[in-house]
């Protein structure tokens, strides 16, 4: 019966139950020829269902619907979908989805919502990007009037972050502004760049500050153990001071210090690693190869 896809699909699916559990029965060019006829207008159906309630504003359900569209047409492989349909769809609904969120962003910038004024913001700002849309002149006043000074804010908080000795902090407040900013097209605005620039030149300045006095603690506390023939807790202390210099390498620092104290004791550390080896290897059993690295470890003196 014309439109009672539904139904013929149904049928469809009985014939090729026979058909899978029978020998010598094969589905022909007919059965596939209806069965592709069948999907399409089941796909047509819930194609205009989606239609139907974007026309009415209901944009989630509209996407919801769509998805169920797509769904159905994969379960069925000789079928493929108009993706050019699905991707003007698809464009319609973020268009809805869009000015939503404006509308509800400019209700919490009257309610003084800032948080979830924020949040509207950035997803109608991503919804724009992913869906190739054109922000509107909404979009725009909105910025200006509310995420503008929102990042003077993070800006201003990251200041006093910094003054307060968290240059850590400081730089996560930047960060943070810097993605907000990115995501709403404005990283280059001269306020906020500047800004940007000066908080991150400040903060790395005052975070290396600290680093290297960290860095040069480390270094005289190595030394001391070194001096005391405290090897264990000396090697400790010098991977700590390593693992500094490396992960903050934009601070410029060197080993060359370092180097120069651990240069003093290598041949002390180098034995004390090979004996405590060797104790290690003849407490589990290991005597033939316990005793030749202490025999190897006397002959270093």
């Amino acid at each position: 019966q014309k439109g009672n896809y539904n139904g013929t699909l149904s049928e469809l699916d009985k014939v090729r139950n026979i058909s899978s559990s029978r020998q010598g029965i094969e589905l022909g060019h007919t059965y596939t020829s209806v069965l592709k006829k069948a999907v399409d207008g089941r796909f047509d159906e819930l194609v205009g269902l989606t239609k139907a309630v974007l026309q009415k504003g209901n944009y989630q359900r509209a996407d919801q619907s769509l998805d169920e569209a797509l769904v159905f047409a994969r379960g069925y492989p000789v079928y493929q979908p108009d993706m050019t349909l699905v991707d003007s769809l698809r464009r319609m609904i973020a268009g809805q989805t869009y000015h939503a969120l404006l509308a509800a962003a400019w209700q919490d910038k009257l309610d003084r919502n800032k948080e979830q004024f924020i949040r509207n913001m950035t997803e109608a700002a991503l919804t724009a990007r992913n869906a190739g849309l054109e922000h509107v002149a909404m979009f725009d006043s909105l910025v200006r009037g509310g995420v503008v000074p929102f990042l003077n804010e993070l800006y201003s908080t990251g200041r006093l972050k910094l003054w307060a000795g968290e240059p850590e902090e400081a730089l996560g407040y930047s960060q943070k502004a810097s993605q907000l900013a990115d995501i709403m097209g404005i990283t280059q605005l001269p306020a906020l760049k500047a800004q940007q620039d000066e908080l991150i030149r400040l903060a790395d300045e005052s975070l290396c500050s600290r680093i290297r006095g960290e860095l040069e603690s480390l270094i005289g506390e190595a030394s001391a153990l070194l001096r005391q023939n405290r090897f264990d807790q000396a090697s400790e202390v010098i991977i700590e001071a390593r693992e500094l210099i490396y992960s903050h390498s934009f601070c410029g620092l060197s080993t060359q210090q370092l180097n120069r104290v651990t240069e003093k004791y290598r041949q002390p550390v180098r034995w004390n690693e090979m004996h405590r080896t060797a104790l290690q290897q003849i407490a589990e059993g290991d005597y033939t190869e316990g005793i030749r690295k202490l025999n190897e470890a006397e002959a270093l003196f």
